[in-house]
């Protein structure tokens, strides 16, 4: 892993370094001690760690090669079809600037629902980004409020589940304040007929399931966009469990997340400039 870091640090290229960093953080996960088919941070049992000795280079290659099938397959004959311009560095909170976003937040915060933190430590720590294990709580819902959220679609699904455990609801609560803010930071940013396109799972929590893909769409019809349409699709490349026992309860389990929502909306009211 050393080897291939030391020259993927020595391409100047930031884009083409970007697209070989995708191999190399998926091959850091799987040639670890991390189980495979988890999203929480667990070792490997001591009777596998000793049979494990991937070969970390035909690893990283084999992914390599897939990578750059699927882009030149699937991305780069529409790029070479349209002019277009793509700002990935830093979310400039201007009004009327993009006109588009294309974005996929978190499905819920990650203590409780997909273990992003957990799951990209080893990734980020070789990637050299700040904080690689404090990430839980600065994502989505990392901070816990200390009051239901109550205005919505969203509402009566907390309040359900506040029946079952107000601690829980809360947790949401959380969630669903920081989604809510996030997205009208970036409705302010859209131009009049932008488009935004969010890509994002509905969590089941108490046996609850919570329509996140509803929830965004309300909120960006708040700030002016109409929704145009959501697609759903099947989870590619799912790394947790078909079904988990949230209640730890012997022969009691659900099935944990199957589907992703494609929400497409369009702003339709332009935001005043501000001087």
């Amino acid at each position: 892993m050393p080897v291939i870091k030391h020259f993927l640090d020595k391409i100047n290229d930031n884009d083409i370094k970007r697209l070989l960093l995708i191999p190399f953080s998926e091959t850091v996960r799987e040639c670890s001690y991390t189980r495979n088919n988890e999203f929480k941070l667990y070792k490997m049992k001591s009777n596998d760690v000793l049979k494990f000795n991937p070969d970390v280079l035909d690893v990283y290659f084999y992914k390599l090669n897939r990578v750059v099938e699927i882009y030149a397959n699937h991305y780069l004959p529409y790029l070479n079809r349209a002019n277009i311009t793509i700002d990935y560095d830093v979310f400039k909170k201007k009004k009327n600037y993009y006109d588009i976003v294309l974005t996929s937040p978190p499905y819920g915060d990650s203590r409780t629902t997909v273990a992003y933190g957990q799951f990209s430590t080893f990734s980020n720590e070789w990637l050299g980004i700040d904080n690689a294990r404090k990430i839980d709580g600065i994502l989505m819902g990392g901070k816990v409020v200390k009051n239901l959220y109550d205005t919505g679609i969203i509402a009566d699904y907390i309040n359900d589940i506040a029946q079952v455990s107000h601690a829980r609801a809360l947790q949401i609560s959380s969630y669903y304040r920081d989604l809510g803010n996030s997205i009208y930071d970036i409705a302010d940013t859209v131009k009049k007929g932008g488009k935004i396109v969010y890509v994002v799972g509905n969590r089941r929590v108490k046996g609850i399931q919570l329509p996140t893909d509803q929830f965004i769409a309300e909120k960006f019809e708040e700030k002016g966009f109409r929704h145009i349409l959501t697609y759903e699709r099947a989870l590619g490349n799912k790394s947790m469990p078909l079904k988990n026992s949230p209640t730890n309860k012997k022969n009691q389990k659900m099935s944990t997340m199957t589907l992703e929502y494609i929400v497409v909306c369009e702003k339709i009211l332009q935001e005043r400039e501000t001087t």
